[in-house]
């Protein structure tokens, strides 16, 4: 396991990157709240969100993952937002994400995402909230129930060879 800093050691989370097209992010008690996979077949990479993360642990996360995507040369015009184990409520986040993160990433040419909706009631309410300010933003966008349909989207999306 590569033990490469992606995040300053002040941190709230602890990455662990298995290779440079995956890591996992841990949160200050240890439990696993993230994993990063990047497909470069599909210039894509896979956001899966376990648990609970606060609006600090996804900034960081976001942090980490850029720093590895320049460190490595990953470029993504896609991505799977997997959010169907997260658990909680998460508005905040969800509103750097949608007011900061995305409209920056989107001028360096982001196309598109997949959301994969959460089952937990509570993060399904923060979605649902969300949306209408996400589907403003200028890239394509899709809401759906399974990761097999988010998959089935981004194949869709595959770059000509």
């Amino acid at each position: 396991m590569d033990t490469t800093q992606l995040t300053p050691a002040s941190s709230p989370v602890r990455i662990e990157r298995l290779s440079p097209t995956q890591f996992h992010a841990f949160n200050k008690i240890g439990d696993q709240i993230y994993e990063y996979t990047y497909l470069p077949e599909y210039l894509a990479h896979i956001n899966r969100w376990i648990g609970f993360a606060d609006l600090a642990e996804v900034k960081a996360i976001n942090h980490a993952l850029i720093q590895n995507a320049l460190q490595n040369k990953l470029y993504s015009k896609y991505s799977i937002s997997d959010f169907s184990q997260f658990a909680g409520g998460f508005l905040e986040a969800m509103e750097w994400l949608s007011n900061e993160l995305l409209p920056q990433i989107i001028q360096m040419g982001f196309k598109g995402d997949a959301v994969v909706k959460p089952t937990d009631f509570f993060a399904a309410l923060t979605i649902d909230d969300a949306r209408e300010q996400l589907t403003k933003l200028p890239y394509d966008q899709v809401f759906v129930d399974t990761f097999e349909q988010a998959m089935t989207w981004l194949v869709g999306k595959k770059r000509p060879v």
